[in-house]
């Protein structure tokens, strides 16, 4: 009996924290706008940083640590 009361609290508290993720396309989202450029300060005791257009830092990217 206490393994069946202890089993329907568990499921209970589980299923009290789900709850369904908003819907990003609606609602006041401005939507995607695109990557923002990071403008990267090098010192100037370091040599220039060579472009790389294929990789270029975003925002969003330095914000994610990659």
């Amino acid at each position: 009996m206490r393994k069946e009361l202890t089993l329907a609290l568990f499921a209970a508290v589980v299923l009290a924290a789900c709850k369904k993720d908003p819907d990003p396309s609606v609602g006041g989202g401005g939507g995607a706008s695109g990557p923002t450029p990071y403008g990267l300060q090098v010192p100037s005791y370091f040599p220039p940083l060579p472009p790389t257009p294929d990789n270029e830092l975003t925002e969003e990217g330095v914000e994610l640590g990659r």
